[in-house]
């Protein structure tokens, strides 16, 4: 856990790209497994544990601080894991379990149990542990790390593999990602995926130099409006749809009717938008349907026609140009 802990201190204080890639190569060469591998799916949001919210972990510090106080340090610091983590009242005796023991104890406990263990790490932990341990178990880091990064410094252990290729396989893989680790220090071959439904790394658009801009042939090249939604990615095998974020989020469960409605054996990756009376709708409608697990029916007919259009606007001009 103190690994773990002082990896993510450091990111969090670290404002370079270039020394965010350091540290985590680093970390990542230096650290056994399966410890190396359950840090990787923490920082690229594949490893969660919805035990306890934020709710619980407040009213477990109103037993032992001064409510009054506690609001009043919470509102001066702003964050609820650097808040606990400096006002828990504790002086570290034992030390706190392995990372592993850790995981594996949240991965099997129930919320009951969890809050009280918690409770008992809390006064094992000292504060950058404590504070890492909150954002642990409530899923929020925010140390200002892309997914993208992270899959940077990966490929960094291995110069002879391609980055698309440690994308490709680290989002069907789940952690500890022992193959994937095996992989990249030459112990194993390149592990066997099932694209089946997963999720494929997008192409992303990147920047041109003006003189590189002269030497393009617009005959050659398709121009598309840049929507102001989010970019997903659909998947379907004919029988089953699921649609992810560009991270690799899969977020079908958010928005169920277009994965119900739309039946397709291959992938298309488009913008996802909201409609409204009056054309598109705002970035801020779309992201009200973002943060509803259940959304309603409103929210339903507010996207779902979008949404079918774009997919086929891509279709249309992606494949059909091709052969034009």
């Amino acid at each position: 856990m103190k690994n773990f802990a002082f990896l993510i201190h450091q990111l969090i204080l670290t404002h370079s790209k270039n020394e965010k890639i350091r540290i985590l190569t680093n970390f990542f060469k230096n650290t056994l497994d399966p410890e190396r591998g359950y840090a990787l799916g923490i920082l690229i949001n594949q490893l969660d544990f919805p035990l306890v919210k934020p709710l619980q972990l407040k009213a477990l510090v109103s037993t032992k601080i001064d409510p009054v106080l506690f609001n009043y340090s919470y509102e001066y610091v702003g964050d609820l894991a650097e808040t606990i983590a400096l006002i828990w009242p504790s002086a570290p005796s034992d030390p706190l379990p392995s990372f592993n023991e850790i995981i594996h104890y949240l991965q099997q406990s129930n919320r009951e149990e969890a809050l009280h263990q918690i409770e008992l790490w809390l006064n094992q932990a000292n504060e950058i542990e404590r504070w890492a341990l909150i954002k642990l178990i409530t899923g929020n880091l925010r140390i200002g790390l892309s997914t993208r990064t992270a899959f940077i410094a990966l490929s960094r252990i291995n110069l002879d593999i391609k980055l698309e290729e440690i994308e490709e396989v680290c989002f069907v893989l789940s952690p500890p990602y022992k193959a994937l680790f095996d992989w990249l220090s030459g112990k194993e071959e390149k592990p066997t995926i099932n694209h089946n439904l997963n999720f494929r790394p997008l192409m992303l658009s990147h920047s041109i130099t003006s003189e590189e801009l002269k030497e393009l042939e617009p005959n050659k090249f398709i121009v598309e409006w840049k929507w102001d939604g989010i970019r997903v990615l659909l998947v379907g095998n004919g029988q089953e749809t699921r649609l992810y974020s560009r991270s690799g989020e899969d977020i079908s469960i958010t928005f169920p009717e277009i994965t119900k409605n739309i039946k397709l054996n291959g992938a298309l990756d488009g913008e996802l938008l909201i409609s409204n009376q009056e054309g598109i709708g705002s970035f801020n409608d779309l992201q009200k349907r973002l943060n509803r697990k259940a959304p309603s029916q409103v929210f339903n007919k507010d996207i779902v026609l979008s949404f079918i259009c774009l997919i086929l606007y891509f279709w249309k001009k992606r494949i059909l140009g091709l052969f034009l």
